[in-house]
């Protein structure tokens, strides 16, 4: 058994990165099991409702809870048991897929249940993200970090390119009930792995220094720190609003390769996002990111800018595999670049409540992206691209008209925010000079610093 948890304090576990490997397997065989049912559950809905306002909303209602959830979560990740939230999560995430298959093997799941299976799984994956983040951290050596991130993102684009063409063909031997029971047996493995292994926990020295902060100050740590060092807080904004294109066109790629093809060029054109997703994770773990995170930043939201305009270009699946392609390589080098940045400039004790920070701020204007894009495309941009449309002979001629292009036109859309942003953050002085402005808190020769008790103090200077 790996027994990290035995390190000596403020040490970095001589068996971390075994460790890390096997938790690192783990939840890439669970994930494994969940891409097979999200496929399959995601072509249900879709095939039952017909539109994308309600597909989109499903993933709404699995971001807003996160996004509330998050910083207590993170609190909670720096001053609980970091293996037993995991084992919890997964356990409640066990339940929520068994009462899915339950209902569909009975063959009473509707619509509205995916809605209700949806709030649940957003607050557990916001309760487990934090925790599993800051367990990598304190596992691996800073000069890992964005080698680590480029395998997390391989392990993740493997899956997107196995999971298209599984999931087709499990359905046609096992059906989608039977896919769901196949998605509890990896919950049982990644559960196994996490029973099995140790690593380090938060410490808290001074325990009669002072009371405890509340959950709440804990929470709000991480917030004041990230906005209390304006190049970070710069770069997150920037992430985050550049985030809206490749979520809303990933979300609306179901029903914008449906509404021209069948489900075998959906789960064709997955698969190439697959690819590219895995191609973008193994260029991160080999090679790590440029010596200056920014570069490989703002390159990347260039590819990103350039890969949707094509994905909207035509109402081809060659075409739009080819633009989710970019954005799928793209997504792992913007995010390792933009991970271990803020992870080395940030002390260890804090990364879980960082984190939650970080997450909650970049993902808080996709909600608000994904509700909007829905009724925009199926009232709006759809009838305004379909044939005899107010913009057909404007922009027909480019796009084309029919079903599909009212979708396209929103990518374009997306594409060229895209880019005005990232010119103009390419040219923000505090946004390309973030890695200047604070030292590294975390040195392959630092050790790990104790936790202090007072909130106030973790954002002391001397942090």
């Amino acid at each position: 058994r790996a027994m990290s948890r035995n390190a000596p304090e403020g040490t970095i576990p001589p068996d971390g990165f075994r460790t890390f490997m096997l938790m690192w397997l783990g939840s890439t065989i669970s994930a494994l099991g969940s891409a097979l049912t999200g496929f399959v559950v995601g072509v249900w809905a879709f095939q039952q409702t017909g539109s994308a306002t309600l597909y989109s909303l499903i993933a709404v209602v699995g971001i807003v809870p996160a996004l509330l959830v998050s910083p207590f979560a993170g609190a909670l990740a720096d001053r609980w048991d970091r293996r037993l939230m995991m084992v919890g999560s997964t356990l409640a995430a066990m339940a929520t897929t068994g009462t899915i298959a339950a209902l569909m093997i009975a063959g009473r799941l509707e619509v509205w249940h995916l809605y209700v299976t949806s709030f649940i799984a957003s607050v557990i994956g916001a309760t487990v993200r934090p925790a599993s983040m800051a367990v990598s951290t304190s596992l691996i050596r800073p000069e890992q970090f964005g080698r680590v991130s480029g395998m997390m993102q391989f392990s993740g684009a493997s899956i997107r390119i196995v999971s298209p063409i599984l999931a087709g063909i499990l359905l046609a031997r096992i059906h989608a009930s039977g896919v769901l029971l196949l998605d509890l047996a990896s919950f049982v493995v990644g559960l196994a792995v996490l029973l099995w292994i140790r690593f380090p926990q938060p410490h808290r020295t001074g325990a009669g220094a002072g009371p405890r902060p509340s959950l709440l100050a804990d929470a709000g740590t991480g917030w004041r720190y990230v906005r209390e060092r304006p190049g970070i807080f710069g770069l997150l904004v920037y992430f985050s609003a550049i985030g809206v294109a490749p979520t809303v066109s990933m979300i609306l790629l179901t029903p914008l390769v449906l509404r021209i093809a069948d489900e075998v060029a959906l789960g064709m054109v997955m698969s190439v996002a697959g690819v590219g997703a895995l191609l973008g994770g193994l260029v991160m773990s080999t090679w790590g990111g440029p010596k200056r995170r920014f570069h490989g930043i703002v390159a990347s939201g260039l590819v990103l800018a350039v890969s949707v305009t094509v994905g909207g270009l035509r109402a081809d699946p060659v075409w739009i595999a080819a633009g989710v392609f970019g954005i799928a390589f793209g997504g792992p080098v913007m995010t390792g670049c933009f991970n271990a940045l803020w992870q080395v400039k940030t002390p260890l004790h804090l990364h879980g409540r960082v984190f939650a920070t970080i997450t909650m701020i970049a993902e808080s204007s996709m909600p608000i992206a994904l509700l909007a894009a829905g009724p925009a495309t199926d009232f709006l941009l759809e009838p305004l691209m379909a044939p005899g449309g107010a913009l057909a002979e404007v922009l027909g001629p480019y796009l084309g008209t029919g079903p599909g292009r009212g979708i396209g036109l929103l990518y374009l859309g997306l594409g060229v925010f895209v880019l005005l942003a990232t010119i103009v953050a390419s040219r923000l002085p505090r946004l390309r000079f973030a890695e200047d402005e604070l030292e590294d808190a975390v040195r392959p020769s630092r050790p790990v610093e104790p936790v202090p008790v007072s909130a106030d103090a973790e954002l002391s200077p001397s942090t």
